[in-house]
């Protein structure tokens, strides 16, 4: 069984979780926040989503033509305190994480410090031999071939329990998983060599190079660095209904509080903390060139890098790319529970963060994307 550490139970049966859950859909109306009139079924679609998977709260943001259009806020941010999602509660975002840690890497290449075609070891010392031929831009979109400092994607455990220096030492001395450029495999020890060469580069602790570049200029005044272990102010409960037994892991209709671990070394996975409405600013920001000198810069981040194969990858800098004919889109998912996509032909983003580390994936930011794209549901 798992650890208390990672799974608390919360709802003592499944027919007690059914009847909050609808509890908290009723609930949408009144806690909503609109700035403008939404488009008609939108926040019935919310509402039935929320009730479909269970999510126990919910912001939602929606940019259109640089500026917020929409606002919603459903549910609980704390199912045992019947505590409501507000403006200002603030969801782990996990994964998305890494567009941050994008745009930071993309403001170094723009600053002429960093080559993304250039190896790693160029800008870290006493890298193993065969890493030495890996590249920044391999690293940055999960082509290195690098073995994973994690054992587990699910509950990022490292692969020395409760240890990122060990963990750090002992993956250096893994084999390769593949030729660097080969395949795509997503790699939590790509985005820790890209912290440590923000530290590098910067002559700062990457945390604080991105507090400064980003959220200071941005004004994301409720987005900051921590964990389970730190005390966020306003903070939303993250919940699952996936339990760990026996080394399997089960879908159950029983709630379970997670616990969520990031040492300082693995922040730029997966350490931030936000809202709806920063995240909606901070990608205002990119589009209107506050954070970049180049329009060219939010390009490249937003365009996948080709194998060795010369096909394009799945991955940008720091998010996931929909190449299709209609209706492009450009995203980031943490832990199946939060996300924002960028309608890149479209003037259009969704920003969507909840507190049920499920099963989110392009497909809900798409339901709600289509409210204001006719025919995007028809799109492949």
């Amino acid at each position: 069984m798992s650890t208390r550490r990672e799974f608390l139970l919360v709802s003592a049966a499944a027919g007690l979780a059914t009847a909050a859950f609808h509890d908290i859909a009723q609930a949408g109306a009144e806690t909503g926040l609109s700035l403008h009139k939404p488009p008609e079924g939108l926040r019935a679609h919310l509402n039935a989503q929320m009730a479909q998977y269970q999510i126990p709260g919910m912001q939602v943001a929606v940019v259109q033509h640089g500026r917020v259009v929409f606002r919603d806020t459903i549910g609980l941010a704390d199912v045992e305190n019947a505590v409501p999602v507000g403006d200002s509660t603030v969801f782990q975002i996990a994964s998305l994480t890494k567009a941050f840690v994008g745009v930071a890497v993309m403001q170094l290449v723009e600053g002429g410090k960093l080559d993304f075609d250039a190896p790693a070891s160029r800008y870290l010392q006493g890298l193993p031999a065969v890493w030495q031929v890996v590249t920044v831009g391999q690293i940055a979109t999960h082509t290195s071939g690098l073995p994973d400092i994690t054992s587990d994607l699910g509950t990022l455990r490292l692969i020395v329990a409760n240890d990122a220096e060990a963990s750090w030492k002992k993956i250096q001395t893994m084999p390769m998983e593949f030729t660097p450029g080969e395949k795509f495999s997503y790699n939590q020890t790509n985005y820790v060599i890209l912290g440590k060469i923000i530290d590098a580069l910067s002559g700062e602790p990457f945390a604080q190079f991105i507090q400064r570049r980003q959220f200071d200029v941005v004004g994301m005044l409720r987005t900051v660095w921590g964990d389970d272990h730190d005390v966020v102010l306003h903070s939303a409960r993250t919940y699952t209904p996936y339990l760990q037994a026996n080394g399997k892991t089960f879908h159950t209709d029983v709630l379970y509080k997670a616990y969520i671990e990031f040492p300082p070394m693995l922040r730029t996975c997966g350490g931030l903390n936000s809202t709806a409405e920063d995240i909606a600013n901070w990608l205002i920001a990119l589009e209107r060139g506050d954070l970049f000198k180049s329009k060219s810069s939010l390009a490249t981040l937003r365009t996948a890098r080709l194998l060795n194969n010369g096909k394009p990858g799945p991955w940008g800098i720091g998010g996931w790319i929909s190449d299709r004919a209609d209706h492009p889109v450009f995203f980031g998912i943490g832990a199946a529970k939060s996300a924002f996509g960028v309608y890149t032909r479209d003037d259009l983003a969704i920003v969507v963060l909840t507190n049920l580390s499920a099963d989110m994936w392009l497909t809900f930011l798409d339901g709600i994307a289509a409210y204001y794209l006719p025919g995007l549901s028809n799109s492949k």
